[in-house]
């Protein structure tokens, strides 16, 4: 069957087309004639769309026809629309510097951004589409705009949406996506029956639906249900709904029965690619009792793509999971089901790629019944995760069955009671969250791979094991992240072909590894929250030849780089953010002749800056800010002609110093493009980037 929003699209387009704004901004020559063939190719299209919705087709291939015009279709109306408010928008903007309004009232498209753009909203009475950002939505009246069809609020601050938005007749979008404080819908909504379109993705303080939305027979798009305790808010409302996309139904809690799962007929919503069931967080033991039952009732569509189930405590899965009967799954999503204590044959899915299982309290074994009796096991599956399961103790393979012939990326996060994990020579990138020393001792095998991440919250592990990475010819990506680390001695030895080292909170680390200096295709090294490293080592850098980024925070002792700066010649970026015992930076700095972006934040104690800083030839950006100790810039920042952008903030001795044309470090600067400094004040009150001190 045609899509029926493909009908309102090219409804749409023809609109704009025929709209005053084209008369209104003189569109003429070669683009008012592509504009007329654009119509009367559009006119065709929609007489084909509706004849299809007529005849029902079932045709693979005249879906496949319709898709492809659909997606087509689209992009015109995005092109239109784009068109349309880029046209107003530079109008609006060149009437804007003759302070004064322009006698604009026949928009079909506007985005309000500000206090301007809302004064232009209120004139208008016959927009199509309606874009309110920010704060503004809490201004706006939306009853003003009875013709509006597309109503866009997303990543606002609105509460509550108001009930007069059930005047708005022709609505077929409403988008309300990130409205984190959205509260309340209008009871009103079911009324609007020309929705197609409702998005509320992420409103986290919404609790509740309106009743009715099963009325909306034309809704296409529903991308969350809360299911309520009150007629009309039933899960029988989604019955009638031939919804497509993406759904997450919540609090099922709620349903009580597989009766009344069953009568979201989900399994007839073949258009559904996503579907996602949650229960509540925290629900009582008497609500567990009647989760399978309502689990077995929500059985979606064959042809789903992705399943998410959360906070399911059933004793066991549906059997329309244990059974596959959704075998093109491409990604599945397990969520604190803690009383399951099997696993479904997810192995024999021979299209899933994505698999994440967390909070699976009760799962003591992973064993062949995951794998299922194929020749090949998790034909398709590239990144695997398995996070905070307590109990988990053993994780086999079968042997003399291929499994997981194309995983890359795997995942293990606190499971404290898993020592070992099964060979994987097709992993690429691991991540080891909360390990024992068992457990990080099998890896010490795994060495294809290339990205490495161990993290450790615990304070458990105060040394890694010894010759952990001995082998590790082929790692690129090295995160550590354990806070009573104390030695990293022999770990960087023979990491030959490591590219990016990343060092987090890693409290008890006193000096960076020997090791360090052998790193010779090393680029980025990121120390972060290294709150006993007092310096870094003076000869300890000299083999960084690659190095090209050097970032630098939180390490609350850092008194120094140490003059081995000296070595790092390749270095383009360097940031140091937080590091309050620093006083100045090293005479060597002179050396990093390839530095283009020189960032110092939030260091207290710096006092002076050398100057030596005027060999930075190639210094493009220099940043300082929440430095109020800093006394002056230094004289050989005029000698940087390359120096483009200077941004200063929070630091009261250089605001003083630097004012335009007086101040006593205004000629070491007044060459420089782009200049801002921005004082406590203005910081406090929030104004926009630029300070009234100067900018330029």
């Amino acid at each position: 069957m045609a899509d029926a929003l493909l009908t309102a699209v090219a409804t749409s387009i023809l609109d704009s087309i025929n709209s005053l704004w084209l008369q209104e901004f003189g569109i003429s020559g070669s683009l008012k004639t592509e504009l007329e063939r654009l119509q009367s190719t559009l006119t065709t299209i929609q007489a084909v769309l509706l004849d299809a919705e007529e005849k029902q087709w079932k045709s693979e291939a005249i879906k496949n026809w319709l898709r492809k015009l659909k997606d087509v279709a689209y992009e015109v109306d995005d092109i239109l629309d784009e068109f349309a408010t880029n046209t107003h928008r530079g109008r609006l903007q060149r009437d804007a510097g003759n302070l004064k309004l322009p006698k604009v009232n026949s928009l079909r498209s506007l985005i309000v951004q500000d206090d301007f753009y809302l004064k232009i909203a209120t004139k208008q009475k016959h927009l199509r589409a309606l874009e309110v950002r920010d704060y503004q939505a809490m201004k706006i009246s939306i009853d003003n705009f009875r013709h509006v069809r597309y109503l866009n609020l997303t990543d606002s601050d609105v509460q509550i949406v108001p009930e007069s938005i059930s005047s708005l007749r022709n609505l077929q979008t409403l988008n309300l996506r990130y409205c984190h404080r959205l509260q309340m819908l209008p009871e009103g909504l079911s009324d609007l029956k020309n929705l197609i379109y409702v998005d509320i993705t992420e409103c986290y303080a919404l609790t509740c639906m309106p009743a009715g939305l099963g009325k909306l027979l034309s809704l296409r798009t529903l991308s969350r249900f809360i299911v309520g305790k009150r007629r009309g808010c039933y899960i029988d409302e989604l019955k009638g709904l031939a919804l497509e996309g993406e759904l997450c139904i919540e609090d099922l809690d709620n349903v009580k029965s597989s009766r009344d799962a069953r009568s979201a007929n989900l399994k007839m919503k073949q258009n559904l690619r996503s579907v996602s069931l949650a229960w509540r967080e925290n629900n009582s033991g008497d609500q567990h009792e009647n989760a399978e039952d309502v689990l077995n009732g929500l059985q979606p569509h064959s042809s789903l793509k992705k399943l998410s189930i959360r906070n399911y405590h059933g004793p066991r899965f549906s059997y329309w999971l244990m059974n596959l009967l959704v075998p093109n799954l491409i990604e599945i999503s397990l969520e604190n089901c803690g009383s399951c204590e099997c696993l479904p044959p997810l192995g024999k899915l021979h299209f899933l790629k994505k698999l994440s299982i967390n909070g699976m309290d009760a799962l003591k074994f992973i064993d062949s019944s995951f794998y299922g009796d194929g020749e090949i096991s998790f034909p398709s599956l590239e990144w695997l995760c398995f996070s905070d399961m307590l109990c988990l103790e053993e994780w086999t393979t079968v042997n003399g069955k291929e499994t997981f012939p194309l995983l890359t990326s795997l995942t293990i996060g606190y499971c404290p009671m898993l020592v070992e994990l099964p060979m994987l020579p097709s992993l690429k990138r691991l991540e080891v969250e909360e390990a024992s020393v068992s457990l990080l001792s099998s890896v010490m095998h795994f060495t294809f791979l290339t990205s490495l991440k161990i993290g450790d919250h615990t304070g458990e592990l105060t040394v890694l094991p010894d010759g952990l990475l001995r082998n590790y010819k082929q790692l690129e990506d090295l995160t550590i992240c354990a806070i009573n680390l104390k030695s990293l001695s022999n770990v960087l030895d023979n990491l030959s072909a490591l590219r990016r080292l990343d060092l987090q909170i890693c409290h008890d680390l006193e000096s960076l590894p020997a090791g360090l200096e052998s790193l010779s295709c090393l680029e980025s090294l990121h120390l972060s929250k290294c709150d006993s490293l007092i310096s870094l080592p003076a000869n300890g850098l000299c083999g960084l030849s690659s190095l090209s980024s050097l970032w630098i925070q939180n390490c609350e002792k850092l008194e120094s780089l140490s003059n081995g700066v000296r070595y790092l010649t390749s270095l383009k970026d360097l940031l140091i953010d937080v590091c309050p015992e620093l006083k100045s930076l090293p005479d060597s700095i002179q050396h990093l002749s390839a530095l283009r972006s020189l960032r110092i934040l939030g260091c207290e104690g710096l006092t002076c800056l050398p100057n030596q800083i005027q060999h930075l030839s190639s210094l493009s950006l220099l940043e300082i800010w929440e430095c109020p100790n800093l006394m002056a810039l230094p004289r050989g920042l005029q000698s940087l002609m390359a120096l483009t952008e200077l941004r200063i903030g929070k630091c009261s001795h250089l605001e003083r110093r630097c004012i335009k044309e007086i101040g006593e470090d205004w000629p070491f600067i007044a060459h420089i493009p782009c200049t801002t400094i921005k004082s406590y004040e203005e910081y406090s009150e929030g104004r926009g980037s630029s300070g009234s001190l100067l900018t330029r």
